[in-house]
């Protein structure tokens, strides 16, 4: 006999030679993961996957609560009346709270919430007390009330899983909820939350020092009520995204981890410190905001800033040998500096002021747009690679794109 559950293996009616693992998978260069970031970016790109890539792909397991039957996730159980449905839920709910085997199935213990909202405590003591006799377990919980989802569950499984410190609450979604201010403190496991779409002012971590995902776009955060020096040695993507003009600045220099950041939309952002030296910073997106200075510093697995519609007056070269996609349009810069990077695939310089542009050193230049400034000419004889140029509203009399075949 075969059973079959979420995220197990089933059988193959065709048996392999070998086992997908076997194969190694083609791991792609960074030039090729560079290009497909530029790809993604266009509205009209739809991502695939061959069937070569996708076992080629190493897929980490969900581990189960319920070997070959129940996985994390989230589940709808449907059926007609008076089935057992209640019944099999009080079951599955009390063998993961003890550690049991559920018909021979490998169970993995763990704190339990069951949510009864149709019952009452004497109905539930009834069933269980048939169920399972006197053997009891402290690790299961009952609510026969309980608020909506966006109208005060979330904080109330929140402090639950606070005060049961067993609970493993890796990640936790409160987005499009109505919520003011956040403290970490009763969250300390959590890897990654979500609070998208509120209108959080107040933010504090403390409490929590393992943080690796937070996002916090389209609220309304004090960056003088922005507390999240606890997560210094853990936090690897953050966005503060449309967060309002109390948003102004922000202090990350202790924040080696980061690996992604992203504070698009902030009309009064003018400053933000980065680590000197950070070998982790790999994207960095502020568009839109104030930033009137980008401080140079050295990351050296840099592939993308992003600095569009600012008020830069200079851009000081930093120490980025692997950026791949500058955008800096929409400034007042007069003057750019782009030979130290090699890599550049990517390089969006319009409507600011310049004079002049060198990109002779960029053999790797894809697309360029340099339209509404000053320049009175424009070598590209040596970006073979280019294939897209933008100069529109200079004063060019003539430009030599004899070289770039791509563009023919």
């Amino acid at each position: 006999d075969v059973s079959v559950g979420a995220d197990t293996e089933q059988s193959i009616h065709k048996n392999a030679t070998s086992s997908i693992s076997e194969n190694g998978g083609n791991i792609k260069s960074f030039e090729e993961l560079q290009r497909e970031m530029q790809l993604r970016s266009d509205p009209s790109y739809l991502q695939t996957i061959s069937m070569n890539e996708l076992f080629d792909t190493q897929y980490r397991s969900k581990q189960s609560l319920i070997d070959g039957l129940l996985y994390p996730g989230t589940y709808i159980f449907a059926g007609s009346p008076k089935l057992g449905k209640s019944f099999l839920m009080a079951q599955l709910a009390y063998h993961v709270s003890t550690g049991t085997p559920l018909w021979n199935y490998t169970t993995r213990k763990g704190t339990v919430l069951y949510l009864a909202l149709e019952d009452d405590y004497r109905r539930l003591q009834e069933r269980l007390y048939r169920m399972f006799g006197t053997e009891s377990t402290d690790n299961l919980y009952f609510s026969v009330s309980a608020s909506q989802l966006g109208n005060g569950l979330d904080e109330q499984l929140a402090r639950f899983v606070a005060e049961h410190k067993d609970t493993k609450l890796k990640e936790v979604d409160m987005e499009k909820n109505q919520l003011t201010d956040f403290n970490l403190s009763g969250l300390p496991e959590v890897t990654k939350l979500s609070l998208n779409e509120n209108s959080i002012v107040t933010f504090s971590s403390t409490g929590n020092s393992v943080l690796k995902n937070l996002g916090l776009k389209s609220n309304k955060i004090d960056s003088h009520q922005f507390e999240i020096s606890s997560l210094a040695n853990s936090l690897e993507q953050l966005n503060v995204s449309e967060n309002g003009e109390n948003f102004v600045a922000l202090n990350l220099i202790n924040f080696d981890k980061l690996q992604y950041f992203t504070a698009n939309d902030n009309p009064e952002l003018t400053t933000v410190v980065f680590y000197d030296g950070s070998t982790n910073l790999k994207q960095i997106s502020m568009n839109n905001c104030h930033i009137m200075h980008f401080y140079a510093i050295s990351l050296p697995n840099l592939s993308s800033l992003n600095l569009s519609n600012n008020a830069l007056l200079d851009f000081e070269n930093g120490t980025y040998p692997n950026l791949s996609t500058l955008s800096v349009n929409g400034n007042y810069l007069s003057e750019i500096d782009v030979t130290k990077f090699p890599k550049l695939f990517s390089f969006d310089c319009s409507s600011n002021q310049l004079t002049d542009i060198n990109v002779a050193n960029n053999p790797e230049l894809n697309y360029l747009n340099c339209g509404n400034n000053k320049l009175t000419s424009v070598d590209v004889s040596t970006n073979k690679e280019l294939g897209s140029l933008l100069v529109n509203g200079n004063p060019l009399s003539r430009i030599d794109i004899s070289n770039n075949e791509s563009l023919g």
